[in-house]
């Protein structure tokens, strides 16, 4: 996910955007929704079920669409309100103390990714050095945090750049919502 689809899903979980804000990652034109934009937190998932903060419905199951000379059937997980059952909670684990709100996961035969969305009283400084630490511990290489307010971004790299994590932080309301996410080779992601 790039730092800007991470900051978009991360704004429109916090009910800082209008729908009209939001961007989709991928074409960079304005999005219909917010779901939209939730979707792109995985660049692949042309199917990809979203559904917003504030939804407590059951974890939705993306239809399988056969990406083009490829064999393989991408298969797409998203839910709110909860971790999505096979989230891989390894990678991404929740910040302890924190609720979750939104997780979504994707494989692909060329693309994994994962991404957790929530809402803490840690600060931005606690979120921050709990993803490094642990993105870190998974051979990943930190870049120095950058602030693209109203939120702050720390992008991480591995495998000479094939593999990317990135933590989003915007404060509101005196709670911190942050988004933690990673897009890895699949052989990675094991």
């Amino acid at each position: 996910m790039t730092a800007l689809a991470a900051a978009a899903l991360l704004l429109t979980s916090a009910g800082c955007t209008s729908d009209s804000e939001t961007s989709d990652a991928g074409s960079g034109t304005p999005s219909a929704s917010a779901s939209a934009s939730a979707g792109a937190s995985s660049p692949s998932a042309s199917g990809s079920a979203s559904s917003s903060p504030s939804s407590t419905g059951p974890s939705a199951s993306a239809g399988a669409t056969e990406s083009s000379g490829s064999t393989a059937t991408p298969s797409a997980t998203s839910t709110s309100g909860a971790i999505a059952e096979g989230f891989p909670t390894d990678l991404i684990p929740l910040l302890p103390g924190s609720t979750a709100l939104t997780t979504s996961f994707e494989e692909t035969s060329t693309l994994f990714t994962a991404s957790l969305s929530g809402k803490t009283d840690s600060s931005a400084e606690e979120i921050l050095a709990f993803y490094a630490k642990t993105f870190s511990a998974q051979g990943f290489t930190p870049a120095d945090p950058e602030v693209q307010d109203p939120a702050t971004v720390q992008q991480f790299v591995r495998s000479g750049g094939d593999d990317t994590a990135n933590v989003t932080v915007v404060s509101r309301d005196g709670s911190f919502f942050y988004t933690a996410s990673i897009n890895t080779l699949p052989e990675s992601a094991k």
